[in-house]
């Protein structure tokens, strides 16, 4: 992530973005276990906060694939309960590039792919995440 002159961070995520003309339906309620985590939108109010928030989302990624066997699905712009409804583009390309910066936390982890779909409100995402060394420790 590069700062700007202003110290404000630069969004734009790095990983390239499949745009499906499907509607996401509504998932069934997210599991404390498994390998699949929902976010309605993850945005941080200023740079500390997005440190932080970088960290706690790491280790629940890391908990995440290890529970997948070294994978990992997030679907962005879901509610908990499984709702797809949606949000901003903006907000969504905030999201992911929150997520992003988190992968980086942990070692031989990669975005395998980002697809766009089409909620209630907004723009959904999901996200397929690996490691290959987190499959072998679970």
């Amino acid at each position: 992530m590069r700062k700007e002159n202003s110290g404000r961070k630069k969004i734009m995520n790095r990983t390239p973005i499949i745009y499906l003309e499907k509607i996401m339906p509504d998932q069934p309620p997210e599991d404390d276990e498994g390998n699949r985590e929902y976010k309605l939108k993850i945005i941080p109010q200023d740079e500390c906060e997005w440190e932080q928030r970088c960290i706690k989302l790491a280790t629940q990624l890391k908990y995440r694939l290890g529970e997948g066997c070294g994978k990992a699905l997030y679907l962005l712009g879901v509610r908990d309960k499984g709702q797809a409804v949606g949000i901003d583009k903006l907000s969504l390309l905030i999201t992911i590039t929150m997520i992003e910066e988190a992968v980086q936390h942990i070692e031989e982890t990669t975005i395998n792919n980002i697809r766009l779909y089409r909620g209630t409100n907004g723009h959904i995402a999901t996200m397929r995440l690996s490691n290959p060394r987190l499959a072998e420790v679970w």
